[in-house]
């Protein structure tokens, strides 16, 4: 439960990526005293990169599907703030981490006693201090958004520039940050706005009959399905122009509804090695097999498709949004 809650939180706010290749690493030292062989091992290594898949849904910048549903809504004049999204999302990822851990212990319980070697402190130095100070500021500045109006992308490059014009990152330092992520969103958004100036958008949302009961069951199920080979966030490039479409033709559809819940689709697939890059960094430790990731990746996949539309609709019944 440690293992999850930690990666959880570091997962809302960095990279899931970066996040899962730290706690891989810290967990090490305690994994050390664990016999090989031991399914504990398992347990401990498979939760992180699901913690930190389930951690990057509840803030608008910790996953590029999101970024790309909020960046596409914002187009079609819908603002979700970054407060807002995490006040919907929250219980949601809540649910869904206590499901991972129930799931875990059952299935990698210890088989015998454990005696567990801890991790050891280090004092902060004034640098670590000083980390600490600006990623404060940055996440409050983030969840006021909606008092001062400054938007989250610009409030993102406020360490940017204090960590460069301080000398915390260096040139080296700052080349080796995954830009090509960056440019994966804003190809996603520019794809999307291509989409609807030239009206395709709407001509593929016309071929689908969105009057159906079960279009947005049916494209969360399409979502789920297409992030488990491909990136999660080709998916979201793909099918959240199109979502929005069928939203805005049909009186049917809740754009809020379709957009946020395939986000969080895109974001739960984690069946396979190669779903995710946490996954894939998990993978190459050599404690899990693919039956692992395949077992318990279908429950959460199953779980996050069953809760997402469950209380998504219930949101949309109470006309929350």
């Amino acid at each position: 439960m440690g293992v999850i809650i930690c990666t959880a939180v570091f997962g809302m706010w960095i990279s899931n990526t970066a996040t899962t290749a730290m706690m891989i690493t810290l967990t090490g030292s305690f994994l050390a005293s664990v016999p090989a062989g031991n399914p504990f091992r398992k347990a401990v290594t498979l939760a992180i990169p699901f913690s930190a898949g389930i951690g990057g849904l509840m803030t608008p910048i910790s996953s590029p599907p999101n970024a790309i549903a909020v960046g596409l809504l914002a187009n079609k004049g819908i603002h979700i703030g970054f407060l807002k999204w995490m006040i919907i999302i929250a219980p949601l990822a809540l649910l869904l981490l206590f499901i991972l851990y129930l799931m875990l212990w059952h299935f990698y319980k210890p088989d015998k006693q454990l005696s567990l070697t801890p991790v050891k402190a280090k004092p902060f130095t004034a640098k670590g201090k000083f980390v600490i100070v600006i990623f404060f500021i940055t996440v409050l500045l983030w969840l006021t958004d909606t008092v001062h109006g400054i938007p989250a992308a610009v409030v993102a490059l406020f360490p940017v520039i204090i960590f460069t014009a301080s000398g915390l990152l260096n040139a080296k330092e700052f080349n080796h940050l995954d830009w090509n992520i960056l440019f994966v969103i804003a190809g996603g958004l520019a794809l999307g706005q291509g989409m609807s100036l030239t009206g395709l958008d709407q001509h593929i949302a016309e071929l689908i009959p969105v009057s159906a009961e079960g279009i947005i069951f049916i494209m969360f199920l399409l979502a789920i399905a297409m992030s488990t080979f491909i990136s999660n966030t080709t998916t979201a490039v793909l099918l959240i122009p199109m979502a929005i479409s069928m939203a805005t033709i049909s009186e049917n559809i809740n754009i809020k509804f379709m957009v946020i819940g395939l986000a969080v689709m895109c974001g739960s697939s984690m069946i396979l090695p190669i779903s995710t890059p946490p996954n894939t960094i998990a993978y190459s430790t050599g404690e899990l097999s693919k039956r692992d990731f395949a077992v318990s990746g279908a429950i959460i996949g199953f779980c996050s498709l069953a809760l997402t539309y469950c209380y998504f609709w219930l949101l949309t019944y109470l006309k929350v949004w």
